[in-house]
């Protein structure tokens, strides 16, 4: 299919070789275009000895022009030429985000196996209870952020049962435990030296 800035793809127009090879001048030149402008470049073009002009006449632009839509035609390519750069920007942004994918998924298999080897040599029974609830906390924000859930909001039913287990197992109040848990989950916490 003929677009507009084809030769002869607007309808009711019939360029001639020459006015196409003024209009493709034309159209070419970009946002800023004009006839007068054109007009100046033929005239220094046949002026420098390069290849010559479709026309040196002003008259013979201006007709062209108007006989066969060139501001409509050009207007035409532009939107083409934006619409093709719009195309290749969505078209780099999806290459973009595959690669981050692919590198985001290589980067967290290695560290996945590296915690896997890790926990395994962590000795929980020596770890102090501030350490287990933060590793709980943390873990837990990991998990619902991973299921699409906010970070920031934790069932408390789970945090009691954990805070419960571990107040036993350090002979702590479970209310100082849930009172770091909470200075945890706020950032609030420090470790203690």
């Amino acid at each position: 299919m003929a677009e507009w800035w084809d030769r002869n793809g607007y309808p009711g127009v019939k360029d001639s070789r020459k006015a196409y090879a003024g209009f493709c001048d034309y159209r070419d030149m970009g946002a800023g275009r004009s006839l007068r402008a054109l007009h100046e470049r033929y005239k220094q073009r046949d002026d420098n000895g390069a290849a010559t002009p479709p026309t040196k006449s002003w008259w013979t632009l201006g007709n062209w022009s108007e006989k066969n839509e060139w501001v409509r035609r050009a207007h035409a390519w532009d939107a083409h030429l934006e619409e093709q750069s719009r195309i290749d920007q969505l078209g780099q942004i999806q290459d973009m985000n595959t690669r981050h994918i692919d590198l985001a998924r290589a980067v967290q298999v290695h560290i996945a196996k590296r915690l896997r080897e890790g926990i395994a040599q962590i000795p929980i029974s020596e770890m102090g209870w501030h350490e287990l609830i933060r590793a709980m906390v943390e873990s837990t924000k990991l998990e619902r952020l991973a299921r699409g859930e906010p970070g920031d909001i934790v069932d408390m039913r789970i945090i009691r049962r954990e805070a419960e287990r571990i107040a036993e197992k350090h002979g702590v109040p479970v209310e100082d435990v849930l009172a770091q848990a909470e200075a945890i989950a706020k950032g609030e916490w420090e470790r203690e030296q």
